[in-house]
């Protein structure tokens, strides 16, 4: 999948996409490496992402990596 912005990201780990910033929180479903994700905001270790279907939850940073855009990668939670 193709990037165009700077606050888009691939996850590379699977994770479990969650309702809250938190490792208690409900988990909404579980997010597969390749998945695109755009961020929103960060609390701690938390980015809180959308997906491309428009779903709004949580996930650790570990879980996703930001891309280069002509070959400049941005600084996480930027």
């Amino acid at each position: 999948r193709q990037l165009y912005r700077t606050d888009e990201a691939v996850v590379v780990a699977e994770c479990v996409f969650r309702q809250a910033p938190s490792d208690d929180s409900p988990s909404l479903r579980t997010i597969y490496p390749g998945e695109k994700v755009i961020m929103s905001d960060q609390i701690g270790e938390w980015h809180q992402v959308r997906l491309l279907n428009l779903d709004e939850g949580w996930v650790k940073s570990e879980s996703f990596e930001l891309i280069k855009i002509d070959g400049v990668a941005p600084a996480k939670g930027k």
